[in-house]
């Protein structure tokens, strides 16, 4: 233990303390039974994940089940055959029982099939992945503004202290935040 009124400041976190005999602290290396706390903290995002995905999914399923309209109607349109219909209903899976559905279509998107664009009747996943470019492109183009403005408002509030430009760019910087 320490000595009183002293505080052990030298202590680096992931490490433990022991003593020689002496009296004399060593520092001992972590042990691998504990992970360091940002593994630790990562390991249980990812397990957090799981469900967070799951969750998403199941309601990213329902949504398109609850949508108004029939999908077979939509791809026979109205010169479907009844024979021609029950044959795309048998080919879609949408004649098994609600939760098969469910695991058929994860297992898909899982293997990376999002299915078939109606409108296109080619595969979904070049439209959704030229959507996902074009989302990403706009997220880095808005945080670059963010970050290039809010340097720039923060090196204005800080040189220009207790004058009208520092309480401007604060203000622009709150007005921003909302």
């Amino acid at each position: 233990t320490e000595a009183p009124g002293r505080r052990n400041c030298g202590v680096s976190v992931g490490t433990h303390r022991r003593h020689d005999g002496l009296g004399r602290s060593i520092r001992a290396p972590p042990s691998t039974l504990h992970p360091h706390p940002v593994i630790r903290f990562l390991l249980r995002r990812l397990g957090l994940a799981v469900p967070t995905l799951l969750g998403v999914s199941l309601v990213i399923f329902v949504t398109i089940r609850i949508v108004p309209g029939d999908p077979v109607a939509s791809l026979l349109g109205p010169t479907g055959s009844p024979e021609a219909r029950v044959e795309l209903t048998h080919k879609l899976g949408l004649d098994q029982p609600i939760p098969v559905q469910y695991v058929t279509w994860l297992g898909r998107v899982g293997q990376g099939d999002l299915g078939r664009s109606i409108a296109k009747q080619t595969d979904a996943l070049p439209y959704v992945w030229e959507a996902f470019r074009n989302t990403i492109t706009l997220s880095l183009f808005a945080a670059g503004v963010a970050i290039v403005g809010g340097i720039a408002l923060g090196v204005i509030a800080a040189t220009r202290r207790g004058k009208v430009a520092s309480a401007i760019s604060s203000g622009l910087s709150l007005f921003a935040v909302q």
